[in-house]
C-alpha cells in the first residue's frame, strides 16, 4: 500500500515537471525562436527568475525524492511486487533523476550564464543567445523525455500493481 501511495505521488510530481517541460519544448521554445535577440535574452532571464518560487521548487525536488523513494522502498517492503513492475519503478526513478541531473549539469549552468552575460548592446544578447537556445533547448528536449519515461514507469508499475 506504502509503494502504490508513493507510486501515484511520483506520478503526479513527475508529470507535472515533465509537463511544465513539454510545455516549453512545444510551446515556448518556438515562440521565443520568433523573438528578436534582445527580446528573447530578456525574456528568457524574466523565465529564470519567475520559476524560481517555492511552488516549482517544491516539484521540482520532490519528482526525484518521491521517485527514488519509491523505487527504494517497493524493493526493500518485502511485499510480492512483481518483477516487471519493480523493474518499472527503477526506469521510473532513473529518469526522473536522468531530468534531474541534466538539469543541474547543463540547463541551470546555461541559465545563470544567461543571467550573467554583458547584453549592453544587440550584438552581446546575440552572442549571449547563441551560445544560449541551442544546447539549452537541445537538452530540455531530452530532460522532457526523461522525465515522461518516470511518468510512464510509475503509472505502468501501478498498473501492474
Amino acid at each position: 500500500m506504502i509503494t502504490a501511495l508513493l507510486a501515484a505521488s511520483a506520478v503526479v510530481v513527475n508529470g507535472l515537471l515533465a509537463g511544465l517541460l513539454f510545455a516549453f519544448v512545444c510551446a515556448v521554445s518556438p515562440a521565443y525562436r520568433r523573438l528578436s535577440d534582445e527580446e528573447f535574452v530578456h525574456g528568457f532571464r524574466a523565465i529564470n527568475e519567475a520559476i524560481l518560487r517555492p511552488l516549482f521548487l517544491t516539484v521540482f525536488f520532490a519528482a526525484p525524492v518521491t521517485a527514488l523513494a519509491t523505487a527504494a522502498v517497493g524493493t526493500a517492503s518485502g511485499t510480492p511486487v512483481d518483477g516487471t513492475a519493480m523493474v518499472l519503478l527503477w526506469v521510473g526513478a532513473g529518469g526522473s533523476l536522468g531530468s534531474l541531473l541534466i538539469t543541474m549539469a547543463v540547463n541551470v549552468p546555461l541559465n545563470t550564464r544567461l543571467v550573467r552575460a554583458t547584453i549592453d548592446t544587440n550584438a552581446d544578447c546575440s552572442a549571449a543567445r547563441v551560445g544560449f537556445e541551442a544546447r539549452w533547448n537541445r537538452w530540455n528536449l531530452i530532460r522532457c523525455v526523461s522525465s515522461i519515461v518516470a511518468v510512464l514507469g510509475f503509472a505502468l508499475a501501478l498498473a501492474l500493481g
